[in-house]
């Protein structure tokens, strides 16, 4: 099989992008800007995204993880030190999407 530089260059580009969106994901778990959490005695996941939407907190990026049924998944929530996004999602079995 054989492939044309412009084909190479998409793959390798696209693979790059995957990798880099990886890593500054890592990276601000490890430099603690972002965490994945649960708090049952606040309420469901759902509820803590809601709650924390309707605050001033200044999140970059807040998504509801895997919370398609009650009592299970987590709450991300990142920050950043340049700017804040209000960035909100949602990642469930059947992909990633916008919060609504």
């Amino acid at each position: 099989m054989t492939f044309t530089q412009e084909e190479l260059d998409a793959a390798i580009g696209k693979r790059l992008a995957r990798y880099q969106r990886k890593w500054e994901l890592e990276r601000q778990h490890i430099f603690v800007q972002a965490v994945d959490f649960t708090f049952p005695r606040f309420g469901s996941v759902s509820d803590i995204v809601d709650k924390i939407v309707q605050s001033d907190i200044p999140y970059d990026q807040l998504i509801r993880e895997f919370a398609t049924v009650l009592g299970r998944g987590w709450v991300h929530i990142s920050f950043t030190m340049i700017s804040t996004c209000l960035r909100g999602g949602s990642i469930d079995q059947d992909g990633a999407r916008a919060y609504a």
